[in-house]
């Protein structure tokens, strides 16, 4: 287990600045309403997603691919303009792994992470990690769970599982359970070895850098060759001081060259700043593009064909988001033609379906829906308004709530004689839209057999 040594900088400064602001969207989402519900809640049980004031239902899991397609092709421009910048930046792995360093610090002091620690130190740590993966999982349930939901039995000390008395725990319990046990064990073992052995991102990483993209570097021209053991001063500017290779939170040593364990977060150019300093010298460690590694005269193009690439795909990815969010109605509409009505005569009325429509409102407020039929043929109509002139059906429906309306659907044909002998099927559509809203309408295609 890797135990990076704190190091003061402008890459330390920054990257703690940037882990404040994660870690406050990290605590504060959970907690934050829009239109009465959560910021961010992904209710995987209930088959709906909860995303800053929209509604998302299973009909819609193309704001989920689209989303992911960006994030994708974002890591990909990223990684051309500013190099391995996730991974040493915001990466979770990274991020988190910062904050038990630092909480280790606190219990143990100036001796965390050395070969001084006794076990009775590592206690103290091991007892304030368990304590902190419990704090940091339980918010990432509430993600899932819901924040009110389990703030309300934990502050009742109701660990149970509604309606299911074989379940002595709740699942929001086990599931911060079995996530805290996973990043303890992740945090007090694992670490360094997500990035080098478990992550894909390093090993694909050659292929997204190019001669332009920024890396950390060594100068090996000017350090090597470097201080050896018992000098005082060697013939290159190294002075073996090691702290680039303490100070890195998987490990490496720059000075060998470009690795995967490399996550470029800047903290040994803070390091090879400082040791430089006491000589009045530049770092040999330096942010540098691939190019200026070999030739320090290259000058970094930024705009290059595979960056406007991704910057045309990301704008038509945010645009085609935009799209579909501005034009989106939120009303899932499912019908069902049920099969013994199918042509169905009714004397005097005519051929009957009767349709069952899965009906769900996801607006965050109550909403009366109606439900109309649209045909270029005047002889479909609802049975209630062949009937009794009602040409709607309406219904009050709560958000997120569903309703299973079952609506006959009549071909007008008073006689059998009436029914056209060229047709065998007359399509026509569901008209449905919220009373309080009715320029926001979802279309739903049907048909009536005639034959």
């Amino acid at each position: 287990m890797v135990i990076a040594r704190p190091v003061q900088g402008k890459n330390r400064n920054l990257k703690t600045r940037i882990s404040l602001a994660l870690f406050a969207l990290y605590f504060a989402l959970p907690f934050i309403k829009i239109n009465g519900n959560q910021s961010l809640l992904l209710d995987i049980t209930e088959r709906r997603f909860y995303i800053f004031g929209m509604i998302i239902g299973p009909n819609e899991m193309y704001f989920l691919h689209l989303t992911l397609l960006f994030l994708g092709i974002l890591l990909f421009f990223s990684t051309a303009v500013w190099g391995r910048i996730w991974c040493g930046w915001a990466c979770p792995q990274t991020v988190f792994t910062e904050a038990y360093d630092f909480v280790g610090r606190l219990v143990a002091g100036k001796s965390f992470g050395k070969k001084s620690m006794t076990w009775f130190d590592w206690s103290k740590v091991y007892a304030a990690w368990i304590v902190i993966s419990l704090v940091f999982n339980y918010i990432f349930i509430s993600y899932f769970a819901g924040a009110d939901y389990m703030w309300e039995r934990l502050s009742t000390l109701n660990f149970s599982n509604d309606g299911d008395p074989s379940w002595p725990l709740g699942n929001w319990v086990m599931g911060t359970l079995a996530a805290s046990a996973i990043a303890f064990g992740n945090m007090s073992y694992f670490r360094e070895n997500m990035c080098r052995l478990v992550c894909p991102y390093g090993r694909f990483q050659t292929a997204l850098l190019d001669k332009d993209s920024p890396i950390v570097t060594y100068d090996v021209k000017r350090g090597e060759p470097r201080r050896q053991k018992g000098q005082k001063e060697g013939e290159g500017d190294c002075t073996a001081c090691n702290m680039c290779n303490a100070v890195c939170p998987t490990g490496i040593d720059i000075r060998e060259g470009l690795q995967i364990g490399c996550l470029t977060c800047g903290l040994c150019v803070d390091a090879c700043t400082i040791e430089m300093g006491k000589k009045g010298k530049e770092p040999l460690i330096a942010w540098k593009t691939v190019a200026q590694s070999t030739d320090p005269s290259a000058v970094r193009k930024i705009w290059r064909p595979r960056v406007v690439i991704y910057a045309i795909l990301l704008a038509i990815i945010v645009g085609l988001f935009t799209y579909r969010v501005v034009t989106r109605i939120p009303i899932q509409a499912i019908p069902f033609a049920e099969p013994s009505t199918f042509k169905q005569y009714l004397p005097t009325v005519g051929i009957k379906t009767d349709y069952s429509i899965t009906l769900s409102n996801f607006y965050p407020e109550t909403h009366k829906i109606r439900i109309e039929v649209v045909s270029e043929d005047p002889n479909v109509k609802l049975m209630s308004d062949l009937v009794a002139g009602q040409k709607y059906f309406e219904a009050e429906l709560a958000s997120t709530k569903t309703l299973k309306p079952r609506l006959p659907v009549v071909y007008a044909a008073p006689t059998p004689q009436d029914i056209p002998a060229d047709k065998e099927f007359v399509n026509f559509k569901f008209k449905i839209y919220a009373a309080e809203k009715p320029d926001k309408i979802k279309w739903a295609d049907a048909l009536i057999r005639l034959k």
